[in-house]
């Protein structure tokens, strides 16, 4: 949800329903900074409501941090071919991570263009349109990252759920398997336990699935 919208609601709370039967006192840093939200304005808020340590204070905090974030997005946002492609490429997986796929995927697709054997943007790329339903555009874009990067452990990993997904379960094995190969030479995702026990149970999905077949 959009911080400006947030922001409003949360007006909309202190001035309308609790307005007469709770003190508003607590609300006015965070009303201060709304007004007018620089940086010194945000400090004054953030330092006020976390030494309230009540319920008060925690959910304006969050409503703090989400406001800069939403700031921050849109200053980026404000110009994007000025910003170097490494910053690009952040935002972009800022803005994936928010699930916000209809603003990453342009930015990735630029800097396919731009820059057509870096792996990652390709990779990334692949996830948002995988997680829109897109799949055989993310099985594209995964399959391109792969290309220029044979060893991509992770966009294997990640082109195995798609494929299984499309029915594909003897494509998805035979991928997933070719990119455990690749595992020691990824250290950042073979010596992740969250995402080896991923790739074991996708395995032995794959397994089964495949072995019913026969």
């Amino acid at each position: 949800m959009n911080g400006k919208i947030l922001g409003l609601i949360l007006v909309i709370m202190v001035t309308g329903l609790f307005g007469q039967a709770h003190d508003q006192s607590e609300y006015d840093e965070y009303q201060k900074y709304s007004a007018d939200p620089t940086l010194e304005n945000f400090k004054s808020a953030l330092d006020y409501y976390s030494a309230l340590d009540n319920e008060t204070g925690k959910m304006l905090i969050a409503y703090l941090y989400n406001s800069e974030l939403e700031k921050a997005l849109d200053e980026l946002g404000s110009e994007p071919d000025s910003l170097s492609m490494k910053t690009r490429f952040n935002y972009a997986n800022l803005l994936l991570d928010l699930g916000r796929y209809d603003e990453c995927i342009p930015i990735y697709e630029s800097l396919n263009t731009e820059s057509p054997v870096w792996a990652c943007p390709w990779r990334h790329k692949g996830e948002a349109l995988w997680k829109q339903g897109k799949l055989d555009d993310a099985e594209a874009a995964l399959k391109q990252s792969i290309e220029v990067r044979e060893n991509h452990y992770d966009a294997y990993v990640m082109l195995a759920h798609v494929l299984l997904e499309q029915g594909k379960s003897q494509e998805a094995l035979t991928t997933l398997e070719k990119g455990m190969q690749y595992g020691a030479e990824n250290p950042e995702y073979s010596e992740n336990e969250e995402f080896e026990v991923e790739v074991k149970a996708l395995h032995d999905e794959l397994i089964k699935l495949n072995s019913e077949k026969k």
